[in-house]
Formats: C-alpha cells, sequence, structure tokens
C-alpha cells in the first residue's frame, strides 16, 4: 500500500502515542499531531486536565501537548490531555 506523506506522519504519531503508553512515558505532542490522524479516520477523544475531577488510580499518565494554534500570550504554553479511559469522574459544568 502506498502512503502519502502525511498519512505516513499519521501512522508514525499513532505508533509513537502508543509506544509512549505502554512505556509509561508521557507522550509530548501538539496538535498538528491529532489532525493528521483525524484526516486518515482515527478520532482520539481528549479530556482536558481541568474538566478532570479523579483520575482512576495507577492511570494518571498525561499527554502533554503544546498551543500552537493561539493568540500570541498563550502560544507556546502547554495544557494536559487525559485519554477518556482513565478519568474517573469529570466535573461539573456550570
Amino acid at each position: 500500500m502506498k502512503l502519502n506523506k502525511r498519512q505516513k506522519e499519521a501512522f508514525q504519531f499513532l505508533k509513537y502515542l502508543a509506544e509512549s503508553y505502554l512505556n509509561g512515558k508521557s507522550p509530548d505532542v501538539n496538535e498538528v499531531d491529532f489532525n493528521k490522524l483525524s484526516e486518515i479516520g482515527i478520532n482520539v477523544n481528549r479530556i482536558n486536565h481541568r474538566e478532570v475531577k479523579s483520575i482512576v488510580r495507577g492511570k494518571d499518565l498525561k499527554i502533554r501537548r503544546e498551543i500552537t494554534n493561539a493568540p500570541w500570550y498563550i502560544k507556546g504554553k502547554v495544557t494536559y490531555e487525559y485519554l477518556p479511559f482513565q478519568v474517573k469522574t469529570k466535573r461539573n459544568k456550570l
């Protein structure tokens, strides 16, 4: 099967994400990586750390995401996200 450059990068990112979780290391990503996955039909649901009330014990590995598509005052900052299987309860929205 022939893949174009963006598709190869998407599969390489998926491999990196899986290996990071299997090795117990926090993956360091940006939004472009998740956009590449969406282009090939793989949607990764992520939950921002501000929406999380409690985490499942032993599954506290965070995805470290650098903000790149934002105004200058928050561009380059870092936010943390979790995958749905890691979240025990979410905060109530007001």
